[in-house]
């Protein structure tokens, strides 16, 4: 590893461990109805994440009426991106 990439990862490694430690605190997976409002937290904190992060188009992906979810029930979080050159279609 080179001295530059070794000082770039102790320059954010604290602030990716601080945002990792908020997302798992965070109970995000459950079929309980009641436990709706965790869920729309986990996937709106991820979706701030993903901004902060520089990615313009970021969604919290609901089917319906429901609770975020990429599945009835479980969140998703899209955010779409430009492929890099040669590199197939991308996410989104």
């Amino acid at each position: 590893m080179t001295a530059d990439l070794s000082d770039g990862i102790r320059q954010v490694l604290p602030s990716a461990r601080a945002d990792l430690e908020r997302l798992v605190r965070i109970p995000s997976v459950s079929a309980d109805p009641g436990a709706a409002r965790h869920v729309w937290a986990s996937a709106a904190e991820v979706a701030t994440l993903l901004r902060e992060a520089g990615l313009p188009e970021v969604d919290v992906v609901t089917a319906g009426d429901s609770r975020p979810a990429g599945c009835p029930h479980r969140p998703a979080v899209r955010a779409p991106r430009r492929p890099a050159a040669g590199r197939g279609r991308g996410l989104g």
